[in-house]
């Protein structure tokens, strides 16, 4: 996959799962101005995710195009119609969106992978839908977070249960690159003897210098981007039950940061490895 299709895809990742964020939360209670407000933001990462798309020189399937479409004309309706539109047309609007966005992330997944087995397949995709939720509710949770500076009489539970399925969104990521790294072990193989030469289990001279990076990269993706950010996740939890929402907030910042470093880190292992990690 090429760098501006990897870059477009990574902001196609962020708009759904902010769009996800979204259809979590109790957006009634919280109110319409929120739903307008992240629909900006899931409108300002799809226009440099259609630029990329665009410019990178690989033609998509025609059902991408017109999947991302859908995606952003539900967009568009939850920017200009939050608040107007009746409670079962703004779900039909946002399950919409949800299944536009998240079948284009999959078709377009599922082209640049070479694979050919069931098994392969569903995990690759199954993965990559682990990694958009990771970053679009921990990115939502820290918009949130900063939407209590206007509404500080807002229930703190709305930031404690988006933060908690994120927080579980990061650990269950984690499982899925464990099960990628056991079921795909000759394409990790090289990385697994620069960790065995490191911590003594072999001297790793025969091992390419490129791969003792992929190394480094993938260990950035689980410590930083994962680990830490599940980490940081907790102690949010535990700063919302002393209902201090300035300091969750804060604390989601940081974690935001490690998950876009994560899925750099991420795009960089696969291209290295061929899969998504």
């Amino acid at each position: 996959m090429s760098l501006s299709q990897t870059s477009a895809r990574f902001f196609l990742e962020l708009a759904l799962g902010l769009l996800l964020t979204l259809a979590l939360l109790d957006r009634r209670a919280i109110g319409p101005g929120f739903t307008r407000l992240m629909a900006a933001f899931i409108g300002a990462a799809l226009i440099p995710a259609w630029l990329l798309a665009r410019s990178g020189g690989v033609e998509l399937p025609a059902a991408v195009a017109w999947l991302a479409a859908t995606m952003t004309v539900a967009t568009l309706l939850l920017l200009f119609g939050a608040g107007r539109l009746g409670r079962g047309v703004e779900w039909a609007t946002l399950l919409a969106g949800i299944g536009g966005g998240g079948g284009a992330m999959l078709l377009s997944v599922h082209q640049s992978l070479a694979l050919d087995q069931v098994g392969q397949v569903t995990l690759q995709l199954v993965s990559c839908t682990g990694s958009m939720a990771v970053l679009g509710l921990i990115t939502g949770a820290m918009i949130l977070g900063h939407w209590y500076l206007v509404t500080p009489d807002l229930p703190v539970h709305h930031l404690g249960r988006l933060t908690r399925i994120g927080t579980f969104a990061a650990w269950g990521k984690l499982a899925l690159l464990g099960a990628t790294i056991a079921l795909f072990p000759d394409r990790f193989g090289d990385a697994g003897r620069s960790l065995g030469a490191i911590v003594g289990l072999g001297d790793g001279g025969d091992t390419p210098f490129l791969a003792k990076l992929d190394f480094l990269w993938l260990v950035a993706r689980v410590a930083i981007g994962l680990v830490g950010t599940a980490i940081l996740g907790h102690m949010t939890l535990k700063t919302v039950e002393l209902k201090a929402t300035q300091p969750a907030t804060g604390i989601l910042y940081a974690a935001t940061v490690m998950v876009l470093m994560g899925e750099l880190f991420a795009f960089v292992g696969e291209r290295s490895f061929g899969v998504v990690v």
